[in-house]
């Protein structure tokens, strides 16, 4: 083995060179949301995973922040538990200071002052925040980890991000889809909002197709849905291997 002093060859072993320090660990992983008419659906797997090693099959990546706001968050398990520890701790200061509950805009501002202020070493999270706003609407943010959002109505993050967001454009947007009626679209309009039980499927079928493809992301599906009645949490199963 090359003493430290000694020049490492650019050809030698992996094994013989020195590695640099990472601070970080991608424990993957595959969150979505989307809005329709009157709520909003947030979704993630349980997958918790190092490499090709399964760290956890009950790795939770949503919290619920309030009565109508959640958050999922995929990225770094450390980072993103102790994140949703300081959005519930900044929440209840907010609630005991105002005497009132926090807003989903400005809980999503909340979100962007937290990422951003840790910008020179980022919080290694990306975030996706849904709920109903003051009048009753349902929102949905994405963010990135240094706290750059946009208010949207599709976002899949993780590493079946890229897989999920373009099933969602077809199902929820109807993007890439002509103007003609089918079954449970009679006016073939791209407009169509589907009802929460088929938006649960749509968002189940989502995860399923993202777990055939990405290894890190399986065994179960956590959905979340946020309506005039509060949050609603189902449990389905993903793919175990």
């Amino acid at each position: 083995m090359f003493a430290e002093s000694e020049f490492c060859p650019e050809d030698a072993p992996k094994e013989l060179k020195r590695k640099e320090f990472e601070p970080y660990m991608d424990n993957q992983g595959t969150c979505l949301g989307f809005s329709g008419k009157d709520y909003t659906v947030i979704a993630a797997d349980t997958r918790c995973s190092d490499g090709y090693l399964i760290m956890s099959r009950h790795c939770q990546k949503i919290v619920k922040l309030t009565d109508k706001i959640v958050l999922a968050t995929a990225g770094m398990r450390a980072e993103y538990a102790t994140l949703h520890k300081s959005m519930l701790y900044d929440i209840e200061m907010y609630k005991y200071k105002n005497h009132k509950d926090i807003s989903l805009p400005e809980c999503a501002q909340l979100l962007q002052n937290t990422l951003y202020s840790h910008r020179f070493f980022p919080i290694y999270a990306f975030c996706i925040l849904g709920g109903l706003d003051e009048a009753g609407k349902p929102a949905l943010y994405a963010y990135d980890a240094i706290g750059s959002y946009q208010k949207t109505k599709v976002s899949a993050v993780g590493s079946g991000g890229q897989l999920v967001e373009p099933v969602l454009d077809s199902l929820i947007l109807r993007h890439h889809r002509q103007k003609v009626p089918s079954e449970g679209d009679p006016t073939g309009d791209k407009d169509w909002n589907p009802s929460e039980e088929k938006a649960i499927e749509y968002a189940h079928q989502a995860l399923i197709s993202a777990a055939e493809r990405d290894i890190h992301t399986g065994d179960f599906a956590e959905i979340y849905v946020i309506n005039k009645t509060g949050v609603k949490r189902i449990i389905k199963e993903l793919k175990f291997d």
